[in-house]
């Protein structure tokens, strides 16, 4: 039985468990169970090496010798003994077996919160469907149990396969695949951040030993944009580490912590700043007119409009003394690529109203043309727009009314009779034809108007 280095078991003791086969912790447990006496033996042993471990990792050791279902027991034999030795009168031993329970009931904890998580992800894995879910389940396992867990999804395979689950046997050993290579793709991140890390704490003792400006720049252009924070704050653990040896060296240190922050601030807003101030600020700050001739190719759509040669122009007018040679040298550059004028163009002044023009009969007018006059070369544009706009009264719709044809004038009426009197009659030889009966529709053909002509008749009406 592989033992740790502390406590040794005696030599009769191990004689017997090897005579019991125990090279494990299952067979360890089994021996135990099938020999009580060897149990109270290998218990005695433990507890008389317990006041004696010297470290916590020899402690664990020994906690790892214990079987699981024999831990409750163990404590409370442990609890008994630390109680006689205060009886007793040993408070040495006491305090020191007392010590030893404290932190072996909180390996107890540990290891049941432990063995609850690695349950949980267990029992998850086993639901996985995607990448996605594995690597959610990978992430919820502590970094120091996920050999312990790989081992747990080996293990729950091959039960799978001892029960006759293929299917699920194959899908558990499949995420066990996939969590492998996620844990190498970590370790070898792993170690490329231990090789920033080194780089940057390289970096941080190149810039306190940096003797200009210069070369405080080439420190900081190396630093990744991800590792500028982590880069400041190594240098700060510097700066106090240096604080109690070299005060100078710490205090220069705060001084270009105080002046990289603002760099890096000032190109924060630099990103958030509009294309067009963006594309300015490089074509300035190019290290050559070759470079700035590089930017202006670059960014050409927004460089090559009149507004921002005239942007240009107003910082160097409003640029200190020691500044105001070198922008305007670039403003110039900026317009000899542009094609414009070698030197800047007046503001234009405020428009005013145009003149107005009375056309007199003989005049000349122009209308939508481009005329030149004087031969001073201003060519005067004439844009004559002309609106009318009319408004008819709307007529009124007409609309369709069924008339009836009068053959005869109606002044041509009966005497005495009012003029809304009168006896209306078909002309003569012509029978009135049947009206369509209500009851039987079918019974005759229905009446027409438009069929018959009417007549006004000087008859009076029969009485």
């Amino acid at each position: 039985m592989t033992s740790p280095t502390f406590p040794e078991l005696p030599a009769g003791l191990r004689a017997r468990l090897d005579a019991a086969g125990v090279t494990d912790a299952a067979t360890l447990a089994a021996a135990l169970d099938a020999d009580p006496a060897l149990r109270r033996e290998y218990q005695a042993f433990l507890l008389d090496a317990l006041p004696a471990i010297p470290d916590e990792e020899q402690l664990r050791a020994l906690w790892q010798m214990i079987p699981s279902e024999d831990e409750d027991t163990f404590l409370s034999a442990a609890e008994a003994r630390a109680a006689a030795a205060e009886t007793s009168g040993d408070a040495g031993l006491a305090a020191a077996l007392r010590e030893r329970i404290d932190a072996l009931r909180s390996f107890q904890q540990d290891i049941a919160r432990d063995g609850e998580i690695l349950r949980q992800a267990l029992k998850r894995l086993e639901a996985a469907t995607t990448d996605d879910d594995l690597a959610a389940v990978w992430r919820d396992v502590p970094l120091e149990l996920e050999e312990t867990f790989l081992n747990l999804v080996a293990l729950q395979a091959e039960e799978h396969e001892q029960h006759g689950d293929a299917e699920r046997a194959a899908h558990v050993r499949a995420c066990h695949e996939r969590l492998s290579a996620i844990q190498q793709q970590q370790r070898a991140g792993a170690e490329t951040m231990r090789r920033l890390l080194e780089q940057l704490a390289a970096d941080v003792e190149a810039l306190a030993a940096a003797a200009d400006h210069q070369g405080v720049v080439d420190v900081w252009n190396r630093i990744p944009l991800e590792l500028e924070e982590s880069f400041l704050q190594l240098t700060e653990h510097l700066a106090g580490e240096l604080e109690q040896t070299d005060a100078a060296t710490a205090a220069r240190l705060r001084e270009l912590i105080a002046l990289l922050r603002q760099l890096r601030e000032a190109h924060q807003a630099l990103q958030e700043a509009p294309p067009a101030a963006r594309a300015l600020l490089a074509f300035l700050q190019a290290a050559s007119d070759a470079d700035a001739t590089r930017v202006f190719d670059d960014y050409k759509e927004i460089l090559q409009p009149f507004e921002a040669q005239r942007a240009l122009d107003n910082l160097a007018q409003q640029a200190p003394d020691e500044q105001r040679a070198a922008i305007a040298a670039r403003a110039a550059l900026l317009r000899r690529l542009r094609g414009g004028d070698p030197a800047p163009r007046p503001t234009p002044a405020a428009a005013t109203p145009a003149e107005t023009r009375t056309v007199t009969p003989g005049s000349i007018v122009y209308i939508n043309s481009a005329v030149v006059e004087g031969g001073s070369g201003t060519a005067i544009v004439y844009n004559n727009i002309v609106m009318e706009r009319r408004w008819l009264r709307p007529r009124p719709e007409r609309l369709s009314i069924d008339t009836i044809e009068r053959t005869r004038a109606i002044s041509n009426r009966s005497p005495g009779s009012s003029p809304n009197a009168g006896n209306w009659r078909l002309p003569a030889g012509r029978a009135r034809p049947p009206r369509r009966c209500r009851a039987c529709p079918a019974s005759a053909r229905p009446f027409s108007r438009a069929s018959w002509r009417w007549r006004w008749t000087t008859a009076t009406p029969a009485a």
